[in-house]
């Protein structure tokens, strides 16, 4: 093994490490590990930052503006509190209404706005139902991530597939619904899991 690669992964174990430890804020970790490469003469100088020009990244930046302005319109908060109206209602059908809902709204805002706006609306339902909050921020983190695979703007992993896949095939044009059948079928098998084996 070359010394290109032992530097690579010595600055790819100290970036895990770092992250897992919470040594340093992510951003400064996102900095320094191809700063380090570039350094050690891993990377030229223009490599390091070819990454953050990337379409792909700029579509997700967009994407996150997109989000806090719809949820800036209350459109979201609207779909959230609407979770605390059913908190009388039994366990199962809290679980199951709260993720279709949380799976929905995760379609069309980035699911990770969805859960910051969706969380206190939880926590507040499970304080007032002296219920520990676990049985009910896990299925609403897996809805998120369900109902964000269902269309490209969902979930940023979308974004970078498409635009991977349209560098690797030109042919390749994935649409807004193209995620669609695969999406909806993990929210399907998701939320009836979730609902009739995962509070156990």
């Amino acid at each position: 093994m070359d010394g290109e690669k032992i530097a690579t992964l010595l600055v790819l174990a100290f970036a895990i490490l770092s992250l897992l430890r919470e040594w340093l804020p992510v951003g400064m970790v996102a900095i320094l590990a191809p700063l380090i490469l570039v350094i050690c003469g891993v990377l030229e100088p223009a490599e390091m930052w070819a990454g953050l020009s990337h379409k792909a990244v700029v579509a997700v930046a967009g994407m996150f503006v997109v989000s806090v302005g719809v949820s800036r319109t209350g459109a979201v908060a609207f779909l959230g509190d609407a979770l605390s109206h059913i908190a009388a209602s039994g366990r199962r059908r809290i679980v199951a209404v709260m993720m279709i809902v949380v799976a929905v709204m995760s379609a069309f805002v980035n699911n990770t706005t969805v859960v910051l706006v969706c969380l206190p609306v939880v926590l507040t339902m499970c304080e007032r139902m002296d219920h520990p909050p676990s049985r009910y921020l896990i299925p609403l983190s897996f809805a998120a991530i369900f109902g964000g695979m269902m269309t490209m703007v969902g979930t940023s992993t979308n974004i970078v597939v498409a635009e991977v896949g349209h560098a690797a095939d030109p042919e390749f044009h994935p649409g807004m619904w193209d995620f669609f059948p695969v999406g909806v079928l993990f929210v399907i098998v998701g939320v009836a899991y979730m609902t009739l084996v995962g509070l156990r």
